[in-house]
């Protein structure tokens, strides 16, 4: 049967883009449950449960579920009338070796209810960019027109005048809320996590003979593997249903957003002041051919309307619930969530569209602006009466008079508005006669309008302090085609994005195989990439990819006389170098987006050919790129500033309100946060820096600890009045300790890694006798325990982990530089006859057992060293020997001659 002979949703057919619906397709849910019960499996695995290597294996190998599959599954549910089941079934028949452990202890909504909110927190993520992109655009147009008067409405009545561009920012501003409420919604979601069947985690604790710690460390396993940092504590079989209620009220505010503006471009069409993107065969009406209807406001207002009707749904859905769960959920939630998401989508695409190419009428608008500014100068009129000496109730009286003639004649009679003319004729008024032209500026009754569409859209406002985190992800274009909606979502990982510029002396580099001289791809063609360095590499990459590609084509059209399979000879007897392979770099380059080979059905192909030449030349260019990348600024819109000095130093107090009062005194209004200790001090005097300054009053705040836990995210920059040690007050580097567990059947020291710790437990606080007398052969060791030991120092331009030996037993043990590109292991052996220690910035200290280790890379959040442009090479050496007193000894007292 024909597509076209049933019946299928607009949504689908007309309205949504690909990605969107894409992400709420069969094929990605189920995929997404295999994930999760691959998750489960590794989990369960690590945790010391009966699972093989092959099973694992095999789970991974065939996540993304095949066309083939579809029937198989549909078959079994037809059988078993339960979709869950007949899915675990057919994964089972994909990996046989599995199959016994598919969905172990689960109940069928650990796969059903932890698949949605990881679509919902994909979808609203893709929503998030999306709105970005309409808000952008429509920050351009209200930069544009941010001076152009126009007739303000109250009641639908004109009221005073204000500008386009402030008009839409009314727009965006109702925007902005809409993408908190949709970030918020984001970010606040929390998985459910591996609970079973009411919740009570009942099935796993019996999986684990009892042991409370792995129930809880499998929840955290499976809640990490997901992308997600924290999980419900309480749910019941399911999560709550309040989630999705909280989601589609916010999808619902933003279809009444999308309603309000497209109500609002289609009142201005009417008054021909505006009119949204129309294509050059577009067709407004099949009887009136000159008509150009705002048919894409009014889909939009169509669309947001419906949207705005799904909250109730919602919110029935979840107060139907009863107990720890009913099935009458179940049916509503298909229907009303992806339906939601999808008209949201829709709405989007929309506005994006109608933001891109609006059409305004600067004639139009001004000659509705003169209609009605008369009335409005009137009052303008009496005050230069009145300037010029004359008593304002006469003036008053005049004006009115004339009002009332010039209003009759444009009701009663339908004439121009000609109230001017009529003052300018009135004998009353010859006083200010060369003045009235100068009070009808329409500029002059607009107020702060354009003041206030620079401060909201321009530099350091309110629109860029949003969109900032978004820069470089969201593809924005100059028109947004609706044919054209293949969007590309990002991560749900959401960091702070950050404007980079680099200085001049840094722009020149060789070229070579990384940056060869063809032209780039399209940038709408170019797929945002998550990390700041493979931004920089990107460009270079596609690039390599069309030059390696068009060398094949030209390559296939060239004839070859040498037709035996044998490769000719050139000339020195050496053998041609092999061309490199599109399809190996092509499929690096997937590999490097998709590293666990998710949603790639081929296995990467991680390999290239190069001649010896470009590999050469590709090791010189990442060597300029480090380069590069060494003298990068970093422009931040700081609003929120963090000032800690060092612990328990009452010298620093001082500082610390020298430091303070000068930011409080600075224009840029920042927020200044100091230790909440330092209010009632007598030496920083908070009520003598505050004085009688309102401004200082509001500005300046006080952190605690707490603060810091529950908001670590106010603060755009920290001050640290200290050394090191300061930082590491309220940062830490990571460090993951692998914790091994002794073999079930073995009674020796046989152990296996199956565990994870981070941070300190119970065992780590050992205490101590601290009387008694040993015998001593060799030594007597101090041990330092966690505080720093000192090592090599290594210049900030230089990104290496440096590996110190401490004591070496011998000298065979040397300090190494090593790359920060690797993973190093550090461990204990298994036959060693004690224990080691570790600590980590000297905030903790960890034993590790024979068979532990320690895993140290490179941190996905780097901490920058702020140098002088101009002098960076020599402040971090002058800076290193003012510390370590370099070349410098104590001055010597003086001395006098023995006498003789």
């Amino acid at each position: 049967m024909s597509e076209n002979s049933i019946y299928q949703t607009p949504l689908n057919s007309r309205y949504s883009s690909q990605p969107m619906k894409e992400l709420f397709s069969g094929r990605t849910r189920f995929t997404t449950w295999r994930k999760l019960w691959l998750y489960l499996a590794e989990a369960e695995k690590e945790l010391g449960l009966d699972i093989t290597d092959e099973a694992i294996e095999q789970m991974r190998a065939h996540l993304v579920i095949q066309d083939e599959e579809f029937p198989v599954a549909a078959e079994e549910e037809k059988r078993r009338r339960h979709d869950v089941m007949a899915h675990v079934h057919t994964f089972g028949l994909a990996a046989p070796a599995a199959a016994g452990i598919i969905h172990w202890g689960a109940t069928s909504c650990y796969v059903t209810d932890n698949a949605d909110l990881i679509l919902y927190r994909d979808a609203l993520d893709m929503l998030c960019h999306k709105i970005c992109g309409a808000i952008h655009k429509l920050s351009k147009f209200a930069q544009q027109y941010a001076s152009l008067p126009c007739l303000a409405y109250t009641h639908l009545q004109p009221a005073q005048l204000t500008t386009v561009g402030k008009r839409a920012c009314l727009w965006i501003q109702d925007l902005l809320i809409d993408l908190r409420n949709l970030e918020r919604a984001r970010d606040d979601m929390r998985f459910r996590g591996v609970k079973g069947t009411t919740g009570t985690q009942a099935s796993f604790l019996q999986i684990f003979n009892g042991n409370h710690h792995k129930v809880e460390k499998l929840d955290e396993l499976v809640t990490l593997k997901a992308g997600f940092s924290d999980a419900f504590i309480i749910t019941s079989q399911t999560y709550s249903r309040k989630v999705d209620a909280d989601i589609v009220n916010v999808l619902g505010s933003f279809g009444a957003t999308c309603e309000r503006i497209g109500g609002d471009i289609r009142h201005l069409a009417s008054f021909k002041e505006l009119e949204e993107p129309f294509e050059k065969d577009q067709i407004g009406s099949s009887a009136m051919a000159y008509k150009r209807n705002p048919m894409r406001s009014e889909r939009m207002c169509s669309l947001g309307r419906h949207l705005q009707t799904l909250p109730q749904n919602a919110l029935h859905t979840y107060s139907a619930q009863w107990f720890e769960r009913t099935l009458d959920d179940s049916a509503n939630r298909r229907i009303t969530l992806p339906e939601a998401f999808l008209t949201a989508d829709a709405c989007t695409l929309l506005l994006d569209n109608i933001s891109s190419g609006m059409v305004v009428y600067p004639s139009v608008i001004n000659s509705r602006v003169m209609q009605e500014l008369p009335f409005m100068a009137t009052e303008n009129l009496i005050m230069a009466m009145v300037a010029k000496g004359y008593s304002r109730q006469d003036a008053h009286e005049e004006i009115r008079v004339l009002s009332h003639q010039a209003s009759q004649v444009v009701k009663g009679e339908g004439g121009q508005n000609d109230l001017i003319e009529r003052v300018k004729k009135t004998k009353f008024f010859e006083p200010i006669l060369n003045e009235i032209d100068g009070l009808l500026d329409p500029k002059t009754f607009i107020g702060r309008a354009p003041e206030q569409v620079k401060k909201f859209t321009g530099a350091g406002g309110e629109v860029v302090r949003a969109l900032v985190k978004y820069e470089g992800k969201v593809q924005i274009a100059e028109v947004a085609d609706l044919h054209e909606l293949d969007r590309v979502p990002s991560d749900s990982e959401t960091q702070n994005a950050l404007e980079v510029v680099f200085d001049n002396e840094a722009v020149h580099r060789r070229k070579s195989s990384l940056a060869p001289g063809t032209a780039q791809r399209p940038r709408h063609l170019r797929k945002p990439t998550n990390c700041f360095v493979h931004s920089l590499i990107e460009p270079h990459r596609d690039a390599a990819l069309l030059q390696q590609q068009q060398q094949q084509q030209q390559q296939h059209q060239q004839p070859s006389s040498n037709t035996s399979g044998v490769s000719s000879p050139v000339p020195g007897g050496e053998e041609p170098a092999p061309a490199p392979s599109y399809e190996g770099l092509r499929s690096e380059k997937v590999a490097d987006k998709n590293p666990d080979g998710s949603g790639n059905g081929d296995a990467a192909v991680q390999s290239r050919l190069l001649t010896k030449k470009q590999i050469s030349d590709m090791a010189f260019g990442i060597r300029e790129l480090a380069k590069k990348l060494a003298h990068i600024r970093i422009k931040m819109n700081v609003r929120n500033v963090f000032i800690l000095a060092k612990a328990h130093d009452e010298t620093l107090i001082g500082n610390t309100r020298e430091v303070a009062e000068w930011l409080l005194g600075q224009d840029a209004n920042y927020k200044i946060y100091v230790e909440k200790t330092l209010e009632d001090n007598k030496i920083f005097d908070t009520a003598g820096l505050v004085g009688d300054n309102e401004s200082y009053k509001h500005r300046l705040r006080f952190w605690t600890v707490e603060l810091c836990q529950q908001r670590p995210q106010t603060w755009d920059i920290v001050l640290a009045l200290g050394g090191d040690g300061t930082v590491l007050l309220r940062l830490r580097f990571e460090a993951t300790v692998m914790r091994s567990q002794r073999h079930k059947n073995n009674e020796g020291s046989s152990r296996d890694l199956v565990e994870e710790l981070i941070g300190e437990e119970a065992e780590d606080a050992h205490t101590h006798r601290p009387d008694g007398t040993h015998n001593i052969l060799n030594e007597v060791v101090l041990d330092r325990g966690p505080n720093p030991t000192g090592g090599s120092l290594c210049h900030p331009d230089n990104p290496v982990i440096l590996l110190t030996a401490i004591c070496a037993h011998t000298l065979s043990f040397r300090p190494i530089v090593l790359p920060d590109t690797i993973v190093l292991r550090a461990g204990v052996p298994y036959d060693a006859r004690t224990s080691s220690w570790a600590s980590f910035d000297g905030r903790e200290r960890v034993e590790l057992k024979p068979g532990d280790y320690v895993t140290v890379s490179a941190s996905r959040f780097p901490f920058p060293s702020v140098l002088p442009l101009e002098r960076r090479g020599k402040d971090w050496i002058d800076s290193i020997s003012r510390t370590l007193n370099w070349n410098s000894r104590q001055r010597q007292k003086s001395f006098k001659e023995w006498e003789k």
